[in-house]
């Protein structure tokens, strides 16, 4: 079973997928990024803050990286594949993670690179 109401990303990565689900519930949203193994199955999982936008300027670095950002948001995430996974337990680790996942092996990893205040192109009422 999959969180979130709406798919954002699917993207191919190697011999697995990654897929991007998210939840607007109005005042901001909640998202979450699966990897599937082959046969379709979630491998691991990562519960992402909640942001108030959608994903987008996705950049493919290679088979195991990715790399996107948050309409509303400068941040840069930096989403990285370990094929065959490792056990962390560090708080880094646990912290993305939900219920299920939070005791198996970790076969993705997230980076957050902040970026500038972003200020919207609409402009204010006089």
């Amino acid at each position: 079973m999959l969180n979130g109401d709406a798919l954002d990303l699917q993207v191919t990565m190697g011999r697995l997928t990654v897929l991007a689900t998210s939840y607007d519930y109005f005042d901001a949203c909640n998202h979450w990024i699966y990897l599937l193994g082959e046969d379709g199955r979630p491998i691991d999982q990562l519960c992402m803050p909640t942001q108030f936008g959608f994903i987008e300027q996705v950049e493919i670095l290679s088979d195991r990286e990715m790399s996107f950002g948050y309409f509303g948001s400068n941040d840069r995430w930096r989403l990285l594949i370990d094929d065959p996974g490792f056990r962390s337990f560090s708080m880094n680790a646990l912290r993305y993670r939900p219920n299920r996942f939070l005791l198996g092996k970790r076969h993705l990893s997230i980076v957050r690179t902040k970026g500038p205040a972003w200020k919207s192109s609409i402009p204010e009422a006089d």
